[in-house]
């Protein structure tokens, strides 16, 4: 997935709906629905500075990895 995403990504725009952290943390914008509401909207690196849902999604995406990474094994 992260391949063909990185193929679409010099276009002028590309829409990308996730729900993983990893698909969208080098995104120059990112708005969090809640509900068909705006909830976030931002630049990743100001999200996570914000400490609201987003920070959490990265977070809860860091402290995953290393069990990822072990089951992979």
């Amino acid at each position: 997935m992260r391949q063909a995403l990185s193929e679409v990504e010099n276009r002028p725009s590309t829409l990308i709906i996730a729900h993983r952290y990893s698909m969208i943390k080098d995104a120059s914008e990112v708005i969090v629905l809640d509900q068909g509401r705006v909830r976030e909207r931002g630049t990743p690196a100001d999200l996570i500075a914000v400490g609201g849902w987003f920070a959490q999604l990265a977070a809860q995406a860091v402290e995953e990895l290393p069990r990822v990474r072990d089951a992979a094994r």
